[in-house]
């Protein structure tokens, strides 16, 4: 009888160590799945953040491009513009030549 008491003693001791080690286990899984999801949490805002942060500098880069037109337009304009003033100014060369002519002739 007391082989089978042993047997039983052991056979316990055995379950309850095999009980506690699973018991570790599962509270070691459930910290790990714990932090791992705290992790997917926080890469789910990361990423939330970049879209966002993405999303504002299309916009920004949009405002940009429209402001570089306006830019282009502007300088196109200014251009005409000098364009036609050195024309006005060749002529207006033009006529005081001309002019300078016809009065030299003229005796004061």
């Amino acid at each position: 009888m007391n082989d089978t008491k042993k047997a039983k003693d052991s056979m316990d001791t055995s379950t309850e160590k095999i009980e506690e080690g699973g018991m570790e286990l599962i509270r070691g899984l459930e910290s790990s799945y714990r932090h791992v999801s705290t992790n997917v949490q926080t890469i789910n805002e990361e990423q939330r953040i970049i879209a966002e942060s993405m999303s504002t500098s299309a916009d920004n880069i949009e405002r940009v491009n429209e402001s570089i037109q306006g830019i282009s337009a502007s300088i196109h304009e200014a251009s005409e513009a000098v364009s036609q003033i050195a024309g006005a100014a060749a002529n207006l060369q033009n006529n005081a030549g001309t002019l300078a002519n016809r009065a030299s002739g003229f005796k004061v």
